[in-house]
């Protein structure tokens, strides 16, 4: 899926084009991954990631970043070529007034938000009921909610009782029964990074795999401006693997 797209409307009547030109629009500040869907390995959905470090420290940043992230989630969402597109958000973003005007400027259907919680928080009835209210706002902006990097404890249950995620995203595939027994939302195993842990995770229930393996056996359905983290993890092993060649072919040389 290479190819030069120009800027006149002619130019943006097919799907790929569309696609192609929206990956160019934000290539620069992000990178995505994608999730298939654990039977077929058709491509599903993508994941926005930052190309930069995030300093999760600061708030101020991190409600910027946020932004920049839906912006971009939903300049892809708008193309319609994927059922859904994700994008992380702190849990303190969420609250914050300049981040929902943000949502509520540029999401699109097909956008999910993965709320992410470091701190607690939610334990806080204050702190979870301005969540709540957040998370039906954004419902009914057409967007969704998933839960990232679930943990099957009471933290989290307890969490996804007042939130009812849309997708719940685990890495390890060992949750999924358990978590069965609370929801019937579509769970996302992460970090897949063999056939084999893709066939453990569909064999233990996941509805959709992401990670390496995933990567490297779909990048031909995703814009390669937006290089997904394992198609680049094995353009390195390959730099790596010749560089160590290159000593040993001087050697023969000489020999």
């Amino acid at each position: 899926m290479v190819m030069d797209i120009q800027c006149s409307q002619a130019d943006l009547t097919s799907p790929r084009a569309k696609v192609e030109f929206a990956a160019a629009t934000i290539a620069k500040k992000f990178r995505a991954q994608p999730i298939v869907d654990a039977g077929t390995l058709e491509v599903v959905g993508l994941e926005m990631l930052c190309r930069d470090r995030l300093n999760f420290t600061d708030r101020r940043k991190m409600v910027d970043a946020d932004i920049e992230a839906i912006k971009a989630a939903s300049i892809m969402a708008a193309c319609k070529a994927y059922q859904h597109v994700h994008c992380n958000v702190e849990i303190l973003s969420v609250i914050d007034p300049e981040w929902i005007e943000g949502m509520a400027i540029h999401i699109k259907p097909g956008v999910v938000i993965e709320v992410v919680e470091r701190n607690g928080l939610m334990m806080k009835s204050f702190f979870a009921d301005q969540v709540k209210n957040v998370v039906e706002l954004i419902r009914a902006y057409g967007g969704l909610i998933a839960m990232d990097d679930f943990v099957f404890n009471d933290h989290n249950i307890f969490i996804m009782e007042s939130i009812h995620p849309d997708i719940i995203k685990v890495e390890k595939a060992e949750y999924i029964g358990e978590i069965r027994k609370f929801t019937d939302a579509p769970i996302v195993v992460e970090r897949i990074e063999t056939v084999h842990m893709s066939r453990n995770a569909k064999k233990a229930g996941a509805d959709r795999l992401q990670g390496y393996y995933c990567d490297i056996e779909v990048q031909g359905q995703i814009p390669e401006r937006l290089t997904p983290p394992g198609v680049m993890a094995r353009r390195q092993q390959m730099v790596d693997g010749l560089s160590q060649r290159q000593p040993e072919r001087l050697v023969a040389s000489f020999t």
